[in-house]
């Protein structure tokens, strides 16, 4: 709720404060004395639009600073003050202000921070609704119909169940979108994947393999010296007079002789007889390298052929074999995550055929609840309006489907859209008077009867609306007598659960309040200022009377007796 205003150098206001009460408050003064300009600081500090003209002449600019208890805010309200990094415990007062210069600018703050005036208008939305010649009418917004009808009907479980079941359609809808983008794309490609995976498996490359043939074919062009060298090794290690076999072989017999005169050579004896060994194994391997090569024409052709191959699928896949086999192995992923999506797709596509099934039901049985919950609140808010002064005054809500050609629901050959709030269009109507038939709020000339049309609703719709403060402009205009009584009445049971703030011409409804400022316009030379005062209970008596007109006495008199029963009809609200 609106804790206090501050006000300076707006229009005709220098400077003023008021204090207000979570109950009823009430703005009384003179036609022209300023009041329309305390709610507009009241719009300014709340996010409405600033001009340059608000300034007081003479001054650099205007300023309004503001109060507000919020015990609470919504989700994504909260999240709009985290994301302009506002932190916030809950249940702290915000302090709102705004700064309008003479040349048009505007700054804005919220507890001390700078801030974009559009997160004002988002926090002011929650907090104040303005009724009557302003902006900030709630009920012009059709979002907001829709809202209070569901709440009015407590059908929350209902809402959210066809959000969550729309939130899944819509999932599976993007999802099934994304794989048919990707099938087109993929079935594009899938001639070109699987022509490659032939390919790759037909050639059947085997790691190391060129590296291998490489070799053997350097053996197969080198082959008449790699058999001349070899026979010239293997002569001078075995076949040659004085071998590298033969001197070994002596030098083993006459260690034999050595070792049977000295046994301690017994060991070199060993190692001696080692390399014999290893001589004759080296000489085994050397003989087959030194007999003529198998025939080299036709394997080192084939040989050529496959290298070749080889070389063509480095240059088409990658630079080497292991790069080559990578390759392989991907476009074999790629086909079978083709065919995945496939299968992925005819899943998509039934469990999407559920999620629209589950929607269309849930929205469907909202739509029921709706449409029993316009009647029930037709019916209570006729009878408040005829006692609010308009008798001939016929209240509506239309709560029906949407109509759409490309919507997503058809019943009986008409196709109806559905969004997350289900399929229906929620408006409240008004007809003031007899023969006319019933428009929306917003195209009600008075502003004075979509006050009245306000306070109605919000008499009925007190325990679900979540705006705390309701300011209503000249709710009393073009009633008097027992009507206006009957709107004090009303906006006094209205503020025992939201706070009200009312600027009227009525003393009836003036003395419900809990509150009492008096705006007047005072002339000193050649300026005009504006100022504000809060009534104790003897200047409050003087203003009604004032209200009221006629004798002096008489109107004295009758602005007591006004106070009284306000007051024992205050008593009568508490006891009950």
């Amino acid at each position: 709720m609106l804790l206090e205003l501050r006000i300076q150098n707006l229009a005709l206001i220098e400077s003023a404060e008021l204090e207000f009460t979570d109950g009823m408050n009430v703005l009384t003064g003179e036609t022209g004395a300023g009041k329309s300009i305390i709610l507009g600081a009241l719009g300014l500090v709340t996010g409405e639009k600033a001009n340059s003209d608000m300034a007081r002449p003479g001054a650099d600019f205007a300023h309004v600073e503001a109060a507000f208890e919020a015990p609470d805010l919504k989700s994504e309200t909260y999240q709009a003050l985290q994301d302009a990094g506002i932190e916030w415990s809950g249940g702290e007062p915000f302090i709102a202000s705004r700064r309008v210069y003479a040349n048009g600018r505007s700054r804005a703050l919220l507890n001390g921070r700078m801030v974009t005036n559009s997160l004002l208008k988002t926090l002011g939305d929650e907090w104040v609704d303005i009724h009557g010649q302003h902006e900030r009418q709630s009920l012009f917004q059709l979002s907001t119909h829709m809202e209070l009808l569901d709440a009015f009907a407590r059908c929350g479980f209902l809402r959210q169940r066809v959000k969550e079941a729309y939130d899944r359609f819509s999932a599976l809808r993007a999802e099934l979108s994304a794989l048919n983008e990707a099938a087109a794309a993929a079935e594009r490609e899938r001639e070109r994947t699987e022509h490659e995976i032939a390919e790759l498996r037909g050639a059947a490359l085997q790691p190391g393999e060129d590296e291998r043939l490489e070799t053997e074919r350097r053996r197969l062009m080198n082959a008449e010296r790699i058999e001349e060298l070899a026979h010239s090794v293997s002569g001078r290690l075995f076949e040659s007079e004085s071998s590298a076999s033969d001197q070994i072989r002596q030098s083993l017999s006459e260690l034999q002789e050595l070792r049977e005169l000295d046994p301690s050579v017994k060991p070199i004896e060993a190692r001696i007889e080692s390399l014999l060994h290893e001589l004759e194994d080296a000489g085994l391997q050397l003989r087959k390298h030194a007999s003529p090569l198998e025939s080299g024409t036709a394997r080192l052709e084939e040989i050529e052929a496959r290298l070749s191959q080889i070389f063509l699928l480095k240059r088409k896949y990658g630079g080497a074999i292991p790069a080559i086999l990578q390759y392989q192995r991907q476009a074999e992923e790629r086909l079978n995550s083709m065919e995945t999506a496939a299968d992925r797709a005819v899943e998509v596509k039934e469990a999407l055929r559920e999620a629209l099934a589950e929607a269309t039901e849930a929205a469907r049985r909202l739509s029921e609840r709706r449409r029993d919950a316009a009647v029930d609140l037709e019916k209570q808010t006729q009878p408040i309006l005829r006692d609010l002064g308009m008798p001939k005054a016929r209240f509506a809500v239309e709560a029906v489907h949407e109509e759409s050609s490309s919507g997503l629901v058809r019943i009986g050959g008409v196709r109806y859209k559905l969004t997350r709030n289900g399929m229906d269009k929620v408006q409240f109507l008004i007809a003031p008077n007899v023969g006319i038939e019933p428009k929306g709020l917003g195209q009600i000339a008075s502003g004075g009867e979509l006050s009245r049309v306000t306070l109605a609703l919000k008499t009925v719709l007190a325990e679900v609306d979540t705006v705390s403060t309701l300011v209503f402009d000249e709710v009393d205009a073009g009633i008097g007598g027992a009507a206006a009584a009957m709107v004090g009445e009303k906006l006094r049971q209205l503020s025992n659960q939201r706070q009200t703030i009312c600027v009227t011409h009525s003393p009836q409804i003036a003395a419900m309040a809990d509150r009492h400022f008096h705006v007047e316009k005072n002339e000193t030379g050649e300026r005009t200022t504006a100022a504000a005062f809060l009534l104790d209970d003897g200047s409050r008596v003087a203003e009604l009377a004032h209200m009221l007109g006629g004798d002096a006495d008489t109107s004295h008199a009758h602005a007591v007796n006004l106070l009284k029963r306000a007051l024992s009809s205050l008593r009568a609200g508490k006891e009950e």
